[in-house]
Parts: structure tokens; sequence; C-alpha cells
């Protein structure tokens, strides 16, 4: 019996100093590497990403995450493409460009925010069926457009029957609204409660109409390597959408200062209620990459399948 025990501690010595040794040569255990997310802090979507960051919702819930900030989309997709991001937030648009391109992107969930179809206060404009006939300045061919051309196909007004008016920029294409010079455009928040706040007047928004336009991605060798923390990422972004949800004028202080929205406006501004985490809808994927072929947008065949991987919220589906 002595012998045997004596054997063990020998045994025992061996193997600690054999790991010892491997200490030394190889040294402690790498970190592991940040999952690296862009987006653009420019909208309301974004602020549930502010909120779980500011809590420690993602380190909480067993992720090292990056938040990795861009003031245009641009230099946010050029990241994403040369593989210094692992991830980022984007639109349907250049998604499905994106894809057609040949990057193996995935949707993996929703980000939620919303689209207003505004009217001029001059021009007496109350309903989307009134701008039959009307100038609506907008960018071409952008996620506004194909806003505007779902609305009002659905209001009954085709679009053989309004002028598409060519305003790329931002702050001109307001003045023209609110002067009367157009007679109607379509804005994202917070600029929609900005415009509002000014006298614009407010015929239809995208979270009543439920088009979902604003996704997060990844591309797929990301997912299969670190499908674990992209839950991770998602559960906390998930924990911050209902804290805004429960208490929504607590973050008033926080959109105001994040989104340089005046204090008059961020009085009137009506949070969005979040909803729980979801993928988008198939056929609203469907219309749109078809609106994208009639346009002359997109030159190969895609379809909602080759958009989309759910894994990353199966516990949520």
């Amino acid at each position: 019996m002595k012998k045997f025990l004596l054997l063990c501690m020998v045994l025992a010595v061996l193997s600690f100093n054999a790991c010892q040794k491997k200490t030394a040569e190889t040294g402690p255990a790498a970190p592991k590497a940040p999952l690296r997310v862009g987006m653009m802090f420019e909208s309301e979507q974004t602020l549930p990403f502010l909120v779980a960051r500011d809590r420690g919702y993602f380190e909480q819930e067993g992720v090292n995450l990056e938040l990795v900030t861009f003031s245009n989309p641009q230099d946010r997709d050029a990241a994403m493409q040369s593989g210094q991001l692992d991830g980022e937030t984007n639109n349907i648009l250049t998604t499905a460009h994106l894809i057609a391109a040949g990057f193996d992107y995935k949707i993996t969930g929703m980000t939620y925010g919303r689209f207003v179809i505004l009217g001029s206060p001059k021009t007496g404009i109350t309903t989307l069926s009134d701008l039959r006939g009307g100038r609506i300045g907008i960018h071409p061919n952008s996620i506004p457009q194909y806003i505007v051309d779902t609305e009002l196909e659905g209001a009954g007004v085709s679009s053989d029957e309004y002028e598409i008016v060519t305003v790329s920029n931002m702050p001109m294409r307001i003045e023209m609204l609110l002067e009367g010079v157009i007679d109607a455009t379509c804005l994202g928040e917070p600029l929609s409660t900005m415009t509002v706040a000014q006298g614009a007047v407010v015929l239809a928004t995208t979270n009543v109409a439920e088009m979902d336009v604003q996704f997060i991605l990844f591309p797929k060798k990301v997912i299969d390597a670190r499908l674990d923390e992209i839950k991770a990422f998602y559960r906390a972004y998930s924990r911050a959408m209902r804290d805004i949800n429960a208490d929504q004028d607590s973050f008033r202080g926080v959109m105001s200062e994040q989104f340089k929205i005046p204090a008059e406006a961020m009085d009137v501004y009506q949070f969005i209620e979040f909803p729980e985490l979801s993928m988008p809808n198939p056929a609203v994927l469907h219309n749109f990459l078809g609106w994208m072929k009639a346009k002359g947008l997109l030159e190969v065949d895609l379809s909602p399948a080759d958009m989309v991987d759910s894994r990353a919220l199966s516990e949520w589906l």
C-alpha cells in the first residue's frame, strides 16, 4: 500500500512539472478575440446596442463584443469586406447587392426602426391617396423609394401617377418639404420626428406597415465558427430592448445626446415598442427582390433562402 501511494505521489509531481514546462513554453492561453460588429449610431434601431454595451450585458452574456462606429455606410461595408469586422448592421438594399456580388453574408436577425412618409404642411396633403399627381423628393432607387412605391401601391396609387424628384441632400429635402416645393418625402428617425415638429404631416410609417428593411449580418464562416458568441450577442440585445420598452422615458436623454435630437423634438418623440427577436418575413424579402429586379438593380436571381441563417435566433423562433 505504501509503495502504491509513493508511486501516485511521484506521478503527480511528474505531471505537475510537465504542465509547468508546457505553460512556460507556450505561455498562458490568449484572450478570446473580440466579436467586432460595425454600425452607424444614427437612429433608434441602434439604441439597444448602446444600452446593452453601457449596462454590461454583452459581458454578462459571455461575449467579448466590440461595437465599431462609422460615420458613413461605405466605410462600414469596406471594413466588413476586408475582414476587419465580424458582422454589421445594414439595410435590405445593400444586403441584396452584397450577397449578389458573391459575399457569403447571412441575415441573422432584424434590427427595429422605422421610416416615415411625410406630407408638406403647405400643400394640404393628409393621406397617401392625396399624392396622386404629387412630387415626392427622395434619393432614387433607395430604401425610401421602395417604401414610397410599396405604400402608395397599397393605397391604390400606381408609380406612373406621381413624380420622383431626386433630392439627395437631406437638409435640402426637408426644407423643400416644409416650403411646399415637394409634396412628400420619406425619412428615418430621428429626422422624421424633427421634421414633424416643424409642421410636416405623417402619412405612413413602416412600423405600421411591418416592412422588414434593417438587419444584422454575419459572414457564414463567422456564424459557423462563433455561433455561441453570436447567440450571446443577441441575448444581450434582447435584454436591452426589454429595458427600453419597460421605461421608455428614461432613455430620452440618451436618445437626445446620441442622435443630436433637439429638446423640443425629443419632448414629442414616440418610441417604438421593440418586439421579440425575429427573422425577416420571407414575403417581404421576396417582394423587395422583385422590386430590385424591376428597377434593374439586381441582375442575378436571389431567393429569401439565399439571404438568411436563423441559427443564432433558435431560442426565440
